[in-house]
């Protein structure tokens, strides 16, 4: 623990990423040895290991983590999928690795109904980094996410104005549900 916490720089948040990225023994010594190396220190430290997590981060992972940095506040698991094209199992899964990495934080938002998540400021300042790297990104995340609030996929003009203030954290998903099925039903 000495040797990994003190490559760390007794800095929580490297130790944390570190520990998240260094599954077993041998790995988090040979991380450590790394660190050791590169000699780097506080926030150049802290940077060059989001830099080393981060390449290690599947497509999926990374694409997580743009649209939370993009967005820059608590999203539901939903939002999450549309903004970052993927299916919600697909970005459920991705964020369970994320959270073992302590790169995104998880609570109840009582305003959805639902559990959120968002991500520290510091993997924020980084990961959007990342996203001005890629020329149209922040713009097709943004086009996916007015597109889900606006629910242009649902048909039903009663439907649609329901789904977007469920998907505005306005209305009462499970009443939202409740009173389409009526209105299925009663026609």
């Amino acid at each position: 623990k000495l040797i990994v916490t003190t490559a760390c720089d007794r800095v929580p948040l490297v130790i944390e990423w570190f520990v998240g990225r260094g599954k077993t023994a041998e790995k988090a010594l040979a991380h450590a040895a790394t660190l050791v190396s590169e000699s780097k220190h506080g926030d150049e430290l802290v940077e060059f290991c989001f830099r080393r997590v981060y390449s290690e981060l599947t497509e999926r992972q990374q694409a997580v983590l743009k649209v939370l940095a993009l967005i820059g506040h608590p999203m539901p698991i939903e939002a999450i999928a549309a903004g970052a094209a993927l299916t919600i199992p697909e970005v459920s899964d991705e964020i369970e690795e994320l959270k073992l990495y302590s790169l995104l934080e998880r609570e109840y938002d009582t305003h959805y109904r639902d559990v959120v998540h968002s991500l520290l400021p510091v993997t924020t300042t980084f990961a959007y980094r990342e996203v001005s790297k890629s020329k149209g990104y922040e713009d097709a995340v943004r086009k996916r996410l007015t597109d889900w609030y606006q629910a242009k996929e649902v048909k039903d003009p009663v439907e649609r104005a329901l789904m977007q203030k469920v998907r505005r954290g306005e209305r009462n998903p499970e009443l939202a549900y409740l009173q389409v099925g009526n209105s299925v039903v009663a026609s």
